[in-house]
């Protein structure tokens, strides 16, 4: 049972990502997008990159990479933008307002030790 001080909390689940994968990272951030200001809640796996699209009325969730995904504690959002040491271990993406940025390629797995 949650409990709330404030009676106006309301709680919502949001729609389930379609995946049998662990999610390995959640980040959420507001950003503006087409002259819009969005709430995003980021979602990885080791597979794929989701974000959910959350406002008042609804959410939406959306797949922004299949190519791949995260490990756990492999992704940063400051603002704008997302970071993600890839599970593909080649590459560091840069993802701004949600469009693919520059890409950083280095050997080896990604991780947080």
């Amino acid at each position: 049972m949650i409990e709330s001080i404030d009676k106006n909390v309301k709680i919502r689940y949001l729609k389930q990502i379609d995946t049998e994968d662990h999610i390995t990272n959640l980040a959420f951030t507001k950003i503006n997008y087409t002259n819009k200001e969005m709430h995003i809640l980021y979602a990885t796996t080791n597979k794929n990159i989701y974000f959910y699209q959350i406002s008042d009325k609804s959410e939406e969730v959306y797949e922004l990479n299949s190519d791949s995904g995260a490990y756990s504690g492999c992704i940063a959002v400051e603002d704008e933008k997302l970071v993600v040491a890839s599970s593909v271990e080649t590459f560091i993406i840069e993802y701004i307002n949600l469009e693919r940025g520059p890409s950083w390629f280095f050997d080896g797995k990604k991780q947080v030790k």
